[in-house]
C-alpha cells in the first residue's frame, strides 16, 4: 500500500531541525563570547547583557534564514527533487550552512581577540596567504580552541551523516500540494521576513545592534557570521549625493582654491605657493607603532608610565592630542598615511583593484625629488597585500620578515621584535649616504599575543590594568623606539630628519569609549624646524601627507587631508571607516554616520557622554555632519573609481 503523503515531509522536518540547531549554536557562541571576553562587560548592568541576548536572537534568526533559504527552496522543487544527486545537493547545502556558521563563529571568537571587533568582510578577504599569521597567532596563543573546533567539526559531520540515514532523506516520498503551499507561500516568505529582520520598512541593519550606551552590549548583540554575510556584495558604487555637490563641499572643506588646482579633471591636485621645484633638505621617517592607543601616552593623560621615552621626546616635539586613526586595522592606517586618501567601507583599497590607481603618495612625491624610499617591517609582507602596494608606490628598499638575519631568537607570532626592526632600518638609512631618504618603519611587538623578548619589560600585572600584557608590550616598544633614536642621533641624521611618530590604529582591549577606540598619538619631531608644544587640532592619518609636504615645501600634492600646522584648532576634522559606515569628528562632536541616508548619531566630545545622542535634539547639527562627512567620503570614492587623484606624469 502506498504511503499517504504527509504535510510535514522529511525534508521540512530535517530543515527545521537544522534551523533550530543553528539558532542554538549561535546562542551558545554568544554565551561563549561573554565568558571569554568577560572583562569587556565589567561595567555593564546584567539587565543590558540579558537584553543583548534577547535582541541577538533577531540577528541569529536573520543569519540562519539567509543561510538556509536556498536549501528550503531547493528541497521543495517538484520532479527534480526525486533525483538522487539533486537530493544530495540540497542536503549538502543545508549541512554546509551549519558548518560555515560554526567556522565563522570560531573565527569570529579568535578575530575579536586580535582586532577588538566582530568578524566582517575579513571572513572572505583573508582566504589566501594573508591568513597564515592569524592562524599562527591563534595556534600559539590558544591552541585548545583550534583543537576543540576540529573535534566539534568532525563530530558534526558524523552526526549529520547519522541523521540523514535515520531520517532516510535520500529516498523521496510522496508530496501533497499542501506541502508546496506550505513551502512556497508560507515558509519561504517567513524566512524572507526573518532574513530582513521583520516586516518593518527598513531591513535589519548593523546599526540595530546599538541598543545601549555601552559599546560592549552592541558587540555582544550581533554575531560574526551575520556581519560576514552582510559584507558580501557590499563593494558597490557609493551614491550618497551628487558627485559635483560632493566635490564642491569637500574641496571647500579641504581649503582647495580653484586657482590652485592644476587640472580640473584632478580636483585635489594642487600647486603650492613656491618658486623652487626642489624640496627642503630633510629626510623623512614615519614610524607606525602597532596598535598604540593615545590614552597610554603621557601628554594625553596616561598616569601609568607606559611610554616614558616617548613622553620625554614629546617635550621636544609637537604632539596632537585629538588625532584619529582612519580605520580599525593596519590596512587602513598604512594606506591612508602613505597616500593621504580615505579608505573605503567593506573591502579596503589595499585589497581592491583600485590599488593599481595613481596615488600622490609620499613615496611617489619624494622619489621625484631624488629621495630613496625605504620600508622596513618585521612581519610578513604578503599580509593584506602590503608587498604589492609597496612595489606600486615605488619603494626602492622593501624589508620584510624573510629578510632579517641575526634575530632568529627574537621572532614572535607576528614577526621580529621592534629592536630588530629599528636596527635594520637604521642600517638602511646609513647606506643612503648623502642621498635624502624617506623611511617607513612598521613595528609588530605591540600586536597580540604581545611577545616580549625580555621579561624585564614586564612591569605591569593584573593589579595595574586588565590589559597588562599589552601595556608591557608597549613599554618594550617604547624602549626600542628610544634606543633607535639615540642611534640616529649618534649617527648624525637626527638633526636633519622629520620624524612622524604615530600608530596604525588603537589597541583592541576592553572598556574603550568611542573616542578612545580611534584616538592614536601623533608626534612631529624635528628640532629647529617644528616648534614644540601640544595642539588640540582634530586630524587623521590622511593629514600626515599634506603636513609633511608643507614642511618640505613640495611643489604640489594630491590628498584628502590638510596641513595640520596651518589649520586652526577649531577647524579640524577627521573621517574614518567604521564598519558599514564612517566615523566623524569635528569641533566638540564625534559622530557615527551611516551610508544609508539615516540621520547620524552625534555625541559630545567634551563630556564624553556616549549614551546621549544629541542628534535627536539638534537635527541641524546632525544633518550638517552627515553632509560634510558624506561629501568627503563620496569624493574619495569617486576619485578612486575614476582614477583621478593624480596624473601618471606627476609621479613617474
Amino acid at each position: 500500500m502506498a504511503r499517504k503523503p504527509r504535510l510535514l515531509t522529511r525534508e521540512l522536518r530535517f530543515l527545521g531541525l537544522v534551523f533550530v540547531f543553528s539558532m542554538l549554536m549561535l546562542t551558545c557562541f554568544r554565551l561563549l563570547f561573554l565568558l571569554v571576553y568577560g572583562t569587556h562587560f565589567g561595567s555593564v548592568p546584567a539587565g543590558e547583557i540579558l537584553l543583548a541576548h534577547v535582541h541577538g536572537l533577531r540577528f541569529d534568526a536573520a543569519t540562519c534564514a539567509i543561510g538556509l533559504g536556498g536549501a528550503l527552496v531547493l528541497s521543495g522543487l517538484p520532479v527534480v527533487n526525486r533525483i538522487y544527486l539533486f537530493r544530495w545537493l540540497w542536503i549538502l547545502v543545508a549541512t554546509g550552512v551549519v558548518a560555515v556558521l560554526f567556522l565563522l563563529s570560531v573565527a569570529d571568537l579568535q578575530y575579536f581577540r586580535h582586532s577588538g571587533k566582530r568578524l566582517g568582510y575579513e571572513a572572505f578577504a583573508y582566504l589566501d596567504s594573508s591568513i597564515l599569521p592569524i592562524l599562527r597567532t591563534s595556534a600559539a596563543d590558544q591552541p585548545h580552541y583550534i583543537v576543540l573546533a576540529l573535534v566539534f567539526l568532525a563530530v558534526f559531520v558524523l552526526l549529520a551523516r547519522v541523521v540523514v540515514r535515520r531520517m532516510d532523506l535520500i529516498r523521496p516520498e510522496p508530496v501533497t500540494w499542501k506541502t508546496y503551499v506550505l513551502v512556497y507561500l508560507i515558509l519561504a516568505p517567513v524566512l524572507f521576513v526573518f532574513a530582513r529582520g521583520g516586516v518593518q520598512r527598513v531591513p535589519l541593519g548593523i546599526s540595530d545592534s546599538f541598543i545601549s550606551s555601552h559599546s560592549a552590549v552592541s558587540t555582544l548583540t550581533i554575531n560574526g557570521p551575520y556581519l560576514a554575510f552582510r559584507s558580501l556584495g557590499k563593494q558597490v558604487r557609493v551614491n550618497l549625493m551628487d558627485s559635483e555637490q560632493a566635490r564642491r563641499i569637500a574641496t571647500q572643506m579641504l581649503g582647495i582654491r580653484s586657482e590652485d588646482v592644476i587640472d580640473p579633471d584632478y580636483p585635489i591636485l594642487v600647486r603650492t605657493a613656491r618658486e623652487s621645484d626642489t624640496a627642503l633638505p630633510y629626510n623623512v621617517v614615519i614610524i607606525l607603532l602597532e596598535s598604540w592607543a593615545g590614552k597610554f601616552v603621557g601628554p594625553n593623560g596616561d598616569t601609568l608610565g607606559v611610554t616614558p621615552r616617548l613622553n620625554r621626546l614629546a617635550e621636544q616635539g609637537l604632539l596632537f592630542n585629538r588625532f584619529f586613526a582612519s580605520g580599525f586595522r593596519s590596512t587602513s592606517g598604512l594606506f591612508c598615511t602613505l597616500t593621504g586618501i580615505c579608505d573605503q567601507v567593506g573591502k579596503p583599497v589595499m585589497r581592491r583593484a583600485e590599488l593599481s590607481n595613481n596615488f600622490g603618495s609620499l613615496s611617489n612625491l619624494l622619489r621625484k625629488q631624488g629621495y630613496r624610499n625605504i620600508f622596513v617591517y618585521g612581519g610578513a609582507l604578503d599580509f593584506d597585500n602590503v608587498d604589492n602596494m609597496l612595489v606600486h608606490e615605488r619603494f626602492d628598499v622593501i624589508v620584510g620578515q624573510k629578510d632579517f638575519r641575526g634575530c632568529d631568537d627574537m621572532e614572535g607570532a607576528w614577526g621580529f621584535a621592534d629592536e630588530c626592526i629599528y636596527s635594520r632600518a637604521h642600517k638602511e638609512f646609513l647606506r643612503c649616504g648623502d642621498q635624502p631618504f624617506f623611511g617607513m618603519v612598521f613595528t609588530v611587538s605591540s600586536h597580540a599575543p604581545y611577545d616580549l623578548p625580555d621579561e624585564r619589560f614586564a612591569i605591569f600585572d593584573e593589579s595595574h590594568h586588565p590589559d597588562h600584557a599589552f601595556l608591557n608590550a608597549c613599554h618594550y616598544a617604547d624602549w626600542a623606539l628610544g634606543e633607535y633614536l639615540q642611534k640616529a642621533q649618534a649617527a648624525g641624521y637626527l638633526e636633519n630628519t622629520i620624524f612622524v611618530i604615530t600608530s596604525d590604529h588603537t589597541y583592541h582591549g576592553g572598556n574603550l569609549d568611542l573616542f578612545e577606540n580611534q584616538h592614536i598619538p601623533l608626534l612631529l619631531y624635528a628640532p629647529g624646524l617644528i616648534e614644540p608644544g601640544v595642539r588640540a587640532t582634530i586630524g587623521s592619518q590622511v593629514d600626515i601627507l599634506p603636513t609633511v609636504a608643507a614642511l618640505l615645501d613640495l611643489p604640489h600634492r594630491a590628498a584628502l587631508g590638510r596641513d595640520l600646522l596651518s589649520v586652526d584648532e577649531k577647524d579640524g576634522f577627521a573621517l574614518w571607516v567604521a564598519g558599514q559606515g564612517v566615523g566623524w569628528a569635528e569641533k566638540d562632536y564625534i559622530a557615527l554616520v551611516g551610508l544609508d541616508g539615516r540621520r547620524p548619531a552625534v555625541y559630545d566630545l567634551r563630556t564624553r557622554d556616549f549614551g546621549t545622542n544629541i542628534a535627536a535634539q539638534d537635527t541641524m547639527l546632525a544633518d550638517s555632519i552627515r553632509l560634510r562627512a558624506g561629501a568627503l567620503y563620496q569624493l574619495s570614492s569617486d576619485l578612486l573609481r575614476s582614477n583621478s587623484i593624480i596624473p601618471a606624469e606627476y609621479i613617474e
